[in-house]
């Protein structure tokens, strides 16, 4: 596999991108997005992070894959600065999103259980 720029230039991008405004939460989604988008997932999905700064990538890629893009995607309004802005509040987390949606899903199966 070829590598598109080191770990340490990525690194300092990301710090750059920071320092410059955008939560680390933007970031780990538009990682996350990027990569959902770019296969056509099919089967069984095995997704390995390495030692760098990626845990997050792979857990938002992972929660994307497995709760289906359109639903978790429906939360982020609630976390973001402004529909016009599309960057996240300071200080949220992927997971804050996350456990909003699964406490929304599990509201959900106690009102309108069958």
């Amino acid at each position: 596999m070829d590598k598109i720029v080191s770990n340490e230039v990525m690194r300092q991008a990301d710090k750059q991108t920071i320092e410059q405004g955008t939560s680390s939460l933007t970031l780990i989604e538009r990682a996350a997005n990027a990569l959902f988008s770019s296969f056509p997932w099919r089967g069984r999905i095995g997704i390995v992070c390495g030692k760098g700064n990626n845990g997050g990538d792979g857990i938002a890629l992972s929660i994307l894959l497995k709760e289906n893009y359109f639903f978790l995607n429906g939360y982020r309004h609630l976390f973001m600065n402004s529909p016009s802005d599309r960057t996240f509040v300071t200080g949220a987390t992927f997971s804050e999103l996350y456990s909003l949606f699964l406490f929304d899903r599990y509201s959900r199966n106690i009102f309108f259980k069958n």
